[in-house]
C-alpha cells in the first residue's frame, strides 16, 4: 500500500484521536480502543514505511494517547483539599464583597421594614395578594406558617431547592452587570425578607413565625446574602482590573466567584430539606426549633467566615495565589484544525475579544438606525400594543418578521450586511492581516444576507423553523466564499463542506443559540422594569411622550440584542466552517506529516533523513 492511501484511508481516525486527546472529558473506552488501532497502524508503518515521516507522527501519537490514559483522576484529596481550602481561600479573598453583600441586605431588610410599617399594604405590593390573603387564613387558624405543610413534602423540596439555586446563581450571574444586577436582586430580597417578618409582627405572630420561617431561613438567606457577594466579586473584576486587564481581572474574580457558588450550593439543598421536612411541624418543641437556628446559624459563621478569617491570618500557602491568577492567552487561533464543542466556544470567545469595539459598535449603530426607523413608521400607530414586555421572542418577532418586500425588509438587509461585514474584516484582521477581499466577494456576502434575510417574508408558522435549520448553511456559504485558509476553495468545495458537516454546524449552531438566548433574558428580563421606573422617577413627561419614550428603550434594547446574537452566531460559525473544512479536507494535517523528518545520529551527531 502507497503512503499516501495508507494516509486517507486512517485520517479520520487520526483526526478523531487528536480530537480525543484534546478534551478533557474522554470516554475511557473509546480512547482505549483508538490507542490500539493507533499502535496497530504504528507498527504497520514501522515495517512498511521505516524512513518515512508518519512513522514520527505516529509514534508521538501514540505516546500522546497514552499519557491521556495514564493521567491521573481527581482523588479524595482533591475534594478534600477545595472544603478545606479553596473555597475559605475564596471567601477571605471576596471578604470585602460580603461586607458590601451584608451592608445591602441590612439596609433593604430596614427599608422593608420601616415601609410596613408606615404602609401595611407595603406587605401586598411585595409579596402579592394572593399570598397575603393565605397568610391571614392561616393566622386565623392559630397556624401562620402552615402554608409549609400545605405540598407533598419530596415535592416541595425538589421545588424549593431548585428555585433557590436558580435565585442564588441568577444573583451571582447579575453581578456581569458591573455588580449592579446582583446588587438589585440583593436588595429586592432584603426587602421582602424584612416586609414579610414585620407582617407577621403587626399580627402578633412574630416570634411564632420566627421559629417556623428561621428554621430554614437562617441557612436560606445566608447563602443568598453569601450569592450576592460571590455576584459583587464577580463585577469588581469589571469595575476595578487594577493592574491586570479588563478580560484578566475578570477571569480571576469570576473563578474566585465560582468557587464560592460551589461552595454554598450544599447549603441551598440542605435549606430546602428542612423546609420541606421540618418546618411543616410546626407544633415542634420551640427549644429545638431555636437548637436548629442557632446551629444553622453557627455553621454560616463557622465554615464561612471563621475559618476563612483564621487560614488568612496564618497566611495561605503562596501557590494559592500563584496559580490563581490566570495568565494572558497569547495564542494564536488555529483555524484550521478540528476542534471539540469546548474549543470550538473557546476559539470563538477569543476572536470576539480580539475583533474589538468595532463590531460592537456597528451594532449600537444598526440598532440606532433601526431604532429611528421603526419609531417613524410606526409614529400613528398605537405604541402601547407595541411595547409589551411579556415575551422577548414575541417582540423579536414582531420587529423582525415581514409579510411583503417593503423598506423595512431592505433596511434590514443592509444593517445586516453591515454587521456581518465587519466581523469578516475584523476577523482577517485577527487571523489572516494580509488577505485582501476582492469586490466580487461583498457581493456574494450581500446576496447571501439578502437570501437570508428574505427568510423573515415566510409565512409565520414557518419561518422561524426554517430560519433556524437554514442558518447555519446560509452562514457557511458567506464565510467560505471569504476564504481565510491557505488553501483556494471552490463553490462545490464550500457546499460540500456546508452540507457534509451540516449536522456537526447545527449542534454548535444551537449551543450559541442557547447561550445567546440565556444572555437575551438576563439582559432584558431583570432590567427592563426598572429601565422603566428610573425613567419615571427622574424625567416628568406627558403620557404619549413616556410612551414614545419606552418605545424607543424597548425597541432599541431588542434590536441591539438582536443584531448582537447573530453577530456573536456568525462568529461562531467562521470558526466551525474551518473546523469542518479540516475534518473533511485534513489539509492542515496533511502539511504536519509532509513537515515531520526521520533524524538518526552518526558519530554522536544528529542528522534529518528525509
Amino acid at each position: 500500500m502507497k503512503e499516501t492511501e495508507f494516509i486517507n484511508q486512517n485520517k479520520d481516525k487520526w483526526t478523531n484521536g487528536e480530537h480525543l486527546i484534546q478534551k478533557g472529558d474522554s470516554n475511557p473506552e473509546v480512547l482505549s480502543k483508538t490507542f490500539v488501532e493507533v499502535s496497530e497502524d504504528l507498527s504497520f508503518s514501522r515495517t512498511f514505511y521505516p524512513h518515512r515521516g508518519i512513522k514520527i507522527y505516529l509514534n508521538r501519537f501514540v505516546q500522546a494517547l497514552y499519557f491521556k490514559i495514564d493521567k491521573r483522576k481527581i482523588s479524595s484529596s482533591d475534594i478534600q483539599h477545595f472544603w478545606t481550602d479553596q473555597v475559605p481561600f475564596a471567601m477571605y479573598e471576596s471578604r470585602k464583597d460580603m461586607r458590601l453583600a451584608l451592608f445591602i441586605f441590612l439596609t433593604g431588610l430596614i427599608i422593608g421594614v420601616t415601609s410596613n410599617i408606615y404602609d401595611p399594604d407595603f406587605s401586598r405590593i411585595i409579596l402579592g395578594d394572593r399570598y397575603v390573603d393565605q397568610t391571614l387564613e392561616n393566622i386565623a387558624k392559630g397556624d401562620p406558617v402552615a402554608i409549609y405543610a400545605s405540598s407533598d413534602a419530596f415535592d416541595m423540596f425538589f421545588r424549593i431547592t431548585v428555585n433557590n439555586l436558580l435565585v442564588a446563581y441568577k444573583t451571582f450571574v447579575m453581578g456581569i452587570a458591573f455588580a449592579v444586577g446582583s446588587g438589585f436582586i440583593l436588595f429586592y430580597n432584603a426587602v421582602m425578607v424584612g416586609s414579610f417578618q414585620t407582617f407577621f409582627f403587626q399580627h402578633d405572630v412574630g416570634i411564632q413565625s420566627m421559629l417556623g420561617i428561621w428554621l430554614h431561613g437562617t441557612l436560606e438567606i445566608s447563602a443568598i446574602i453569601l450569592a450576592g457577594g460571590a455576584g459583587l466579586t464577580l463585577g469588581r473584576g469589571l469595575l476595578f482590573p487594577g493592574t491586570f486587564t479588563r478580560f484578566e481581572a475578570f477571569q480571576l474574580s469570576a473563578q474566585r466567584g465560582v468557587k464560592v457558588m460551589l461552595g454554598i450550593t450544599p447549603i441551598f439543598i440542605l435549606a430546602g430539606f428542612i423546609e420541606s421536612f421540618a418546618t411543616r411541624f410546626t407544633d415542634a418543641p420551640s427549644i429545638l426549633r431555636l437548637v436548629i437556628i442557632l446551629s444553622s446559624l453557627l455553621l454560616i459563621l463557622g465554615y464561612y467566615v471563621w475559618i476563612p478569617f483564621q487560614k488568612g491570618r496564618r497566611g495561605f500557602p503562596k501557590s494559592f495565589y500563584r496559580f490563581t491568577i490566570p495568565p494572558t492567552d497569547t495564542t494564536k487561533i488555529e483555524l484550521n484544525k478540528v476542534k471539540s464543542g469546548t474549543e470550538l466556544m473557546e476559539s470563538s470567545i477569543k476572536l470576539i475579544v480580539n475583533m474589538g469595539i468595532r463590531p460592537i459598535m456597528t451594532t449600537i449603530l444598526a440598532a440606532v438606525l433601526f431604532t429611528t426607523f421603526f419609531l417613524y413608521r410606526n409614529w400613528d400607530e398605537d405604541m402601547l400594543s407595541i411595547i409589551a414586555i411579556d415575551s422577548v421572542l414575541s417582540n423579536v418577532y414582531r420587529y423582525f418578521t415581514y409579510y411583503e418586500f417593503s423598506l423595512s425588509f431592505l433596511l434590514n438587509w443592509v444593517l445586516f450586511t453591515a454587521t456581518f461585514g465587519m466581523v469578516l474584516w475584523q476577523a482577517k484582521k485577527v487571523l489572516l492581516p494580509r488577505k485582501k477581499f476582492l469586490f466580487k466577494q461583498w457581493g456574494k456576502l450581500a446576496l447571501g444576507t439578502f437570501l437570508w434575510t428574505w427568510l423573515f417574508m415566510i409565512p409565520e408558522q414557518h419561518s422561524w423553523y426554517i430560519l433556524f435549520f437554514a442558518t447555519p448553511f446560509l452562514f457557511m456559504m458567506i464565510i467560505g466564499s471569504f476564504n481565510l485558509s491557505k488553501h483556494p476553495l471552490t463553490w462545490r468545495q464550500i457546499a460540500a463542506v456546508s452540507l457534509t458537516q451540516y449536522y456537526k454546524s447545527l449542534a454548535y449552531y444551537f449551543q450559541l443559540i442557547l447561550f445567546a438566548l440565556i444572555g437575551m433574558a438576563l439582559v432584558y428580563s431583570p432590567f427592563l422594569y426598572l429601565y422603566l421606573q428610573v425613567i419615571e422617577m427622574n424625567i416628568e413627561m406627558e403620557g404619549n411622550t413616556m410612551v414614545l419614550m419606552v418605545t424607543a428603550l424597548i425597541t432599541f434594547i431588542l434590536s441591539f440584542i438582536f443584531f448582537f446574537l447573530f453577530q456573536v452566531i456568525f462568529s461562531g460559525l467562521l470558526i466551525g466552517f474551518y473546523s469542518n473544512m479540516e475534518a473533511k479536507y485534513a489539509w492542515d494535517l496533511r502539511d504536519k506529516i509532509g513537515k515531520i523528518t526521520t533524524k538518526k545520529f552518526a558519530y554522536g551527531l544528529e542528522r534529518e533523513v528525509d
